[in-house]
């Protein structure tokens, strides 16, 4: 019985697509990223972000990146997401890091007090 096996020995030359974040689901850690060239959108995950050192793993809306496209289960799929020229993106703000301090922007603590329930 002979067990031969052939390796692919090249790897594929992988393009930089440059583009902006379409959407962004912070609390799901997903959204979608559009391609400037062919106006396309990728899926993008927040484990494809290559964020600065320590950072949290987020992007913004209209935010410029750089990216490399790959096909999963038959999709498109962005990976190695960074800053242009290849940089570290920023790290995003964590969830309930405002500059009020307040968890819920855009909601005062009378209409939170309001919806809240005691058991």
């Amino acid at each position: 019985v002979s067990t031969q096996r052939s390796f692919i020995s090249a790897t594929p030359a992988l393009l930089v697509h440059k583009g902006r974040i379409k959407t962004w689901m912070s609390g799901r850690g997903f959204g979608f990223v559009e391609c400037d060239e062919t106006k396309s959108q990728h899926f993008v995950h927040f484990s494809s972000l290559k964020i600065e050192a320590g950072g949290y793993r987020s992007v913004s809306v209209g935010q410029e990146v750089e990216f490399d496209v790959a096909q999963v289960d038959g999709r498109s799929r962005a990976e190695n997401v960074t800053a242009p020229g290849g940089n570290p993106l920023p790290s995003g703000q964590r969830p309930g890091d405002t500059p009020s301090g307040n968890p819920f922007p855009g909601t005062t603590k009378k209409k939170r007090d309001a919806f809240s329930v005691d058991f």
